[in-house]
């Protein structure tokens, strides 16, 4: 979804900046957000009820989403985030990983 917010394609820095105008406001759009929703097709396929915590995490630390620039403001800014799985929505920051 991110290239519904970046202009991306052929011809596009012919477009008088406009997709330099949109990165330039990455900051504020996390910022303003009330969710942001990670959409990661590694993560997609991942079911929370058939894994452990730690593979979990393991997932989360190298799933494509966090190896591209603009991740670490998205996290960080957003008042909230989520990682969509293939059978639930988990918020990190909420993740409660104390032993029952």
């Amino acid at each position: 979804m991110d290239t519904l917010c970046i202009p991306a394609g052929e011809g596009i820095q012919n477009l008088g900046g406009l997709k330099q105008k949109a990165i330039d406001k990455m900051a504020y759009i996390y910022t303003v957000a009330q969710h942001v929703l990670v959409l990661d097709r590694t993560l997609e396929n991942v079911a929370y009820s058939d894994t452990t915590d730690t593979a979990l995490a393991a997932y989360f630390a190298t799933c494509p989403w966090m190896g591209r620039c603009w991740t670490f403001q998205e996290a960080c800014l957003a008042r909230e985030f989520s990682f969509l799985l293939k059978d639930r929505v988990i918020n990190p920051r909420r993740w409660d990983l104390t032993p029952p």
